[in-house]
């Protein structure tokens, strides 16, 4: 992004969820139970009222999870590609859920954040003996060795000020919070929210409970409902890449429409996480899953009846 565009960010620009097509009132966490069925949230996303909608929901999320090429996709063979569209089949509705339920309804940052999601976390596939779920060292899980790795990366920075706080901050989820100063502020931004849910949020049957990041950081990879919320809400807020680098100042209902200010769109909203890593590549994963969610979903928008409570 030029200097040019970093000074039209105005306060006014970055907290206009609205003009997004999000709404201002923010979202809730919960572990949900799952059933044996194939996208076995779908059942519990949809009332039994609304076969048609889940009838709808299941081939989308099966197209979506198929069109997964993961990063670097020279290094998947045909099973490990499997294992993580089988990942991707549990994360997207999750995905979907909390993105309406933080109000984000626009397929062009929904299609961004699902192809985050496969970037940053394989979907939270487990590949090569490692949850990805977890940042990746290259070193045995939980080893001295894997501790030194994260302590030397993050010790000393992001508010990791005592011992062995690199490792114990390092990064987690589907969009992997790193620091425990960013730990903190997610903590505060996801229990504020929470405390004041939408009337659907009210609605629903998850958990509107708090949770305590900073001294249990492990929820934002083995609650896969929290993962989900922290990577919708921390992308919306701009919480990865903070300051002000968020959903609502790179995506707007009044943009140009066509493929190429789409796809530049997409590009620079890599500054939402990581600007220094694959930008290109990310937006072309974008604009495939786009591609995918306008195919069902011809008014460019994600309908509020994707969450549909007994």
């Amino acid at each position: 992004m030029s200097s040019e565009e970093e000074e039209e960010k105005t306060t006014e620009e970055e907290n206009n969820i609205s003009d997004l097509g999000v709404k201002s009132a923010l979202p809730n966490s919960s572990p949900t139970q799952q059933s044996d069925e194939d996208t076995s949230l779908v059942a519990q996303i949809y009332d039994e009222s609304r076969a048609e909608d889940r009838d709808f929901l299941r081939p989308l999320v099966v197209e979506l999870a198929n069109n997964v090429y993961t990063i670097p996709p020279e290094k998947l063979n045909d099973g490990e590609k499997q294992i993580v569209e089988e990942a991707a089949r549990d994360a997207i509705p999750r995905l979907l859920k909390f993105s309406v339920l933080t109000g984000i309804t626009q397929l062009e940052p929904i299609a961004y954040i699902i192809a985050t999601a496969e970037h940053e976390s394989y979907f939270g596939a487990t590949l090569y003996g490692h949850n990805y779920m977890y940042e990746y060292s290259g070193e045995r899980p939980g080893s001295q060795q894997e501790q030194d790795y994260f302590n030397n990366a993050y010790g000393g920075r992001n508010g990791n000020d005592r011992v062995n706080d690199g490792y114990k901050y390092r990064g987690r989820g589907f969009v992997q919070i790193t620091g425990e100063a960013n730990y903190d502020k997610m903590q505060e931004v996801y229990n504020r929210a929470i405390s004041n849910p939408t009337a659907l949020e009210r609605q629903a049957n998850i958990d509107l409970s708090p949770i305590d990041l900073v001294n249990n950081p492990d929820i934002a990879a083995d609650d896969r409902d929290v993962a989900a919320r922290i990577a919708v809400l921390g992308m919306q807020q701009g919480i990865f890449r903070p300051p002000n680098n968020n959903l609502p100042f790179f995506f707007r209902v009044n943009a140009p429409r066509n493929e190429r200010a789409r796809r530049q769109r997409f590009e620079n909203a890599r500054q939402i996480v990581n600007p220094d890593d694959r930008a290109g590549y990310i937006a072309g994963r974008a604009e495939a899953y786009y591609q995918t969610l306008t195919r069902f979903f011809e008014s460019g928008y994600l309908p509020s009846s994707i969450v549909e409570f007994s």
